[in-house]
């Protein structure tokens, strides 16, 4: 009997140590819950185009984008104004410029966007390039 004594006296005083004890982990928890929540996975988007090549270089900004662990994609937009039959080489040259320099592992999650109008397709390869403009995720509208 005085072994039951005993066990309740130790558990009534370990039970509220035991929520003294949890109370303290409690905010940690709830903080780390409310930043996940605060702070969900997105994509970004840049906008560039033929006049409009400041927000893609230099390609700092970009790098820290592809490297951010809450970026699922970034995306090189472009800004639908017309590249007045420049041939597609030199647009595909201006995304290798881009991913050149991105200094990251993570190039593969940069993909293309938008309508490259009034692109130059004059001979075999500039088709070529604008099959790997398109892979990339472009839409190519009034080709020359």
């Amino acid at each position: 009997m005085r072994f039951v004594k005993t066990m309740k006296y130790k558990i009534k005083h370990l039970i509220p140590m035991a929520a003294i004890a949890g109370a303290t982990l409690l905010p940690a928890a709830c903080d780390k819950t409310r930043n996940t929540l605060e702070q969900p996975h997105h994509n970004t988007t840049y906008v560039w185009g033929k006049n409009n090549l400041t927000h893609v270089f230099p390609a700092d900004k970009i790098t820290k984008s592809v490297d951010s662990t809450l970026v699922d994609f970034v995306f090189l937009e472009n800004d639908g104004e017309s590249w007045e039959g420049w041939p597609s080489t030199i647009i595909l040259a201006y995304i290798n410029k881009i991913l050149d320099d991105v200094k990251s592992d993570n190039k593969h999650k940069i993909r293309g966007a938008g309508t490259l109008n009034d692109v130059g397709l004059g001979n075999e390869q500039t088709y070529k390039d604008s099959v790997t403009l398109v892979q990339m995720g472009f839409r190519i509208n009034r080709a020359r």
